[in-house]
């Protein structure tokens, strides 16, 4: 399915600085909300937090009776806000399980209910009978339950079970409608706010563990629960396919996309996981790590975000390290998670689990732990303080910009990449690109030679037909902003069918990073360069990739182009060598091409590129296609350890 993007203009924060004076004073005010050892829990832990009908905050929290283990006694408290945070209600208990666990609470304000016309409160929650090492192992259960309340919190209905509707448990013993095959085990919503969608679906991010447990959780994956009737009934969405997909949260981007920011349990990333849905939230049609937002295996939380001059952002917080519990973020997006422009600290110090809301005096509002057993805070600020003084200056003329305010130096700011839209790479008939791109006045022109497009270029208006191998480049222009960076696309024409009838590797791929098995490496499936856990990709560490591929028959070949992905950060770099060998019996080859390539340099960012090997023409029914891993450079951290070579596709030209 086609990848679609919204774009925006992006600040240059390089240039220059325009002098605008500050809009607002910038104000920032923190204050204890749940606190260990007090109204009867000995500690507080997993906060939620939403905006009600009527604007008053609804801060959720897990009271646990006896001290901060997950399992146990534990409850969901609530105290509310009716003066945007400043003074708090005493603790109300909403959910009580008995000496059993009720968490995870998930709140939403359901705004679009005819019935309700001040907004009914939706809170989707867990119950457990036995703690998540146990449950993983077949011995327990845990459960999804649903109340709402029509008054802001102030009373609520009795529980509803949609376990059946919401899990897969294969637990028949204790209840004969939870007969599932998947066998889900372990479960989880978000923790934190859920969100309701423009079109009114309800929609909560969970995750789940399925089967007999696995090495680094990999058992594990996100998926999500949403209604269409306000809560009557819930369907599952598809799982996120990547091992070990854990806590999420989701959003809707501006266009009307869905995107799940996920947690990485295992922690080999230690960046978030980031899932787009085309189809509000039903089906996954890309999977990333945004190298950004680094994460030390912790909770996240995002929400959307109105700036006081109107323009959507995003807004993330979460523990900003890849080692620790501590530095409490949050940041900024302005192009719908593509770039974290801003950010500022709230808390150095130990902080763990949070969640965002906006509240209605527009100020922002953060819900967070000190840490894991330190209490759970309020800290509340307005835009000014968030951007700071540097930012406010130049995004405040960023905002008067976009209102229609004239500049003087207009040309300061750059105007976002277009994205380019398509289905496929690996082209057997040709391929319709369109240029995602929404801002009036603006145009993409493009090329196809390799070159940087300019203004004298041709224009990519409605789509662009490419039939043939090409390297496709597209910038956008316009008339009152600097051009936009180059983004571009690689397209290969390929036979009708592959004639291949066998591929042998004589040295397996990591265990980690199979692929879908040498059949794989001429499926013709493009990896993303941001999901090197995908199916699509095949890891070695330490190792040559070494493939005998066997044609059907004899076949005319001059090129061969080998799809790599080089990731420094995750130790995966680019070869120092390619060689192509062909055989007249499948026994002895003959070395026809050798490529040399310099090591990865320190400033390269990375990403996935296409070798291509080009030799006299032959004829040959087998061939040889030898990869020879570079070792980690003398620059790299990881100097002195095998580093990971990442194979994703072999493409044959005659």
């Amino acid at each position: 399915m086609a990848k679609l993007f919204t774009v925006f203009l992006v600040v240059s924060i390089s240039l220059f600085s325009i002098s605008v004076s500050a809009q607002n004073k910038q104000t920032f005010a923190e204050q204890p909300i749940f606190q260990n050892g007090e109204e009867a829990y000995a500690c507080y832990r997993i906060p939620a937090i939403v905006r009600g009908g009527d604007g008053r905050l609804l801060a959720f929290a897990e009271g646990r009776k006896n001290g901060c283990s997950d399992f146990g006694n534990v409850d969901i408290v609530l105290k509310t806000s009716i003066d945007n945070g400043q003074t708090w209600s005493g603790l109300k208990v909403v959910v009580d399980n008995g000496a059993l666990q009720a968490g995870n609470p998930a709140p939403v304000v359901d705004l679009q209910d005819p019935s309700y016309p001040d907004g009914r409160l939706l809170l989707v929650y867990n119950t457990g009978n036995n703690g998540e090492y146990e449950v993983r192992h077949g011995n327990g259960l845990r459960e999804v339950w649903l109340k709402t309340s029509t008054d802001q919190g102030l009373s609520w209905s009795e529980p509803r079970n949609i376990t059946k509707q919401t899990h897969r448990p294969l637990m028949p013993k204790i209840n004969s409608d939870y007969d599932y095959a998947e066998d889900w085990r372990s479960y989880a919503l978000t923790p934190g706010h859920a969100i309701q969608l423009k079109s009114g679906r309800i929609y909560i991010a969970a995750n789940h563990s399925a089967g007999p447990p696995k090495g680094g959780f990999n058992e594990y994956q996100s998926h999500a629960i949403f209604s269409d009737d306000h809560g009557a009934n819930w369907e599952i969405s598809e799982s996120v396919k990547i091992p070990s997909s854990n806590e999420a949260m989701a959003v809707e981007l501006t266009d009307g996309r869905v995107m799940m920011n996920i947690r990485q349990q295992n922690g080999e990333n230690r960046q978030r996981l980031i899932a787009i849905s085309l189809n509000e939230g039903r089906n996954w049609n890309e999977t990333y790590f945004d190298s950004t937002l680094i994460d030390p295996v912790c909770q996240a939380s995002i929400i959307n975000y109105q700036t006081p001059g109107g323009y959507p952002a995003l807004l993330f917080s979460n523990p900003a390290s890849t080692k620790y519990r501590n530095q409490m973020t949050v940041r900024m997006s302005l192009d719908d998670g593509k770039t974290w422009s801003i950010e500022r600290t709230i808390r150095t110090g130990p902080s763990a689990y949070s969640d965002l809301v906006e509240q209605s005096d527009g100020r922002i509002g953060l819900l967070y732990e000190h840490g894991n057993d330190g209490g759970i805070h309020y800290a509340h600020f307005n835009f000014a303080w968030l951007i700071g003084d540097a930012d406010q200056e130049r995004f405040g003329a960023f905002l008067q910009k976009l209102q229609g305010i004239e500049l003087a130096n207009s040309q300061a700011f750059q105007i976002a990449s277009p994205r380019l839209v398509y289905d496929k790479t690996f082209l057997v008939k040709p391929e319709r690109v369109r240029a995602a791109m929404e801002i009036p006045g603006a145009v993409v022109r493009y090329t196809l030679d390799g070159t940087k497009p300019e203004s004298n270029d041709p224009i990519l208006k409605e789509e662009l037909m490419i039939s043939g191998t090409a390297t496709l480049k597209a910038r956008a222009f316009h008339p009152d902003f600097k051009a936009s960076e180059v983004i571009a696309a690689d397209f290969f024409k390929v036979p009708k069918s592959f004639p291949v009838k066998d591929i042998r590797l004589i040295a397996d791929p990591s265990p980690k990073y199979p692929g879908s098995g040498p059949a794989g490496l001429v499926d013709l499936k493009k990896g993303s360069e941001n999901n090197f856990s995908s199916s699509a990709w095949m890891g070695f560490n330490g190792q040559d990739f070494d493939a005998r591929v066997t044609f059907k028959k004899a076949q005319t070949i001059s090129q061969v182009t080998v799809s790599l992905l080089s990731n420094p950060g995750a130790w995966i770099f680019a070869p120092r060598q390619i060689e192509i060998y062909a055989s007249d019996d499948g026994k002895d080859y003959t070395l026809h091409k050798a490529m040399k390539y310099e090591p990865t340099r320190s400033d390269d960012p990375g990403g996935q590129h296409y070798e291509a090997i080009r030799f006299p023409t032959l004829k040959t029914k087998y061939l040889r296609v030898l990869i020879k891993d570079h070792p980690i450079p003398e620059w790299h951290p990881g100097k002195g350890t095998p580093a990971w070579l990442f194979v994703d596709e072999l493409i044959f030209e005659q």
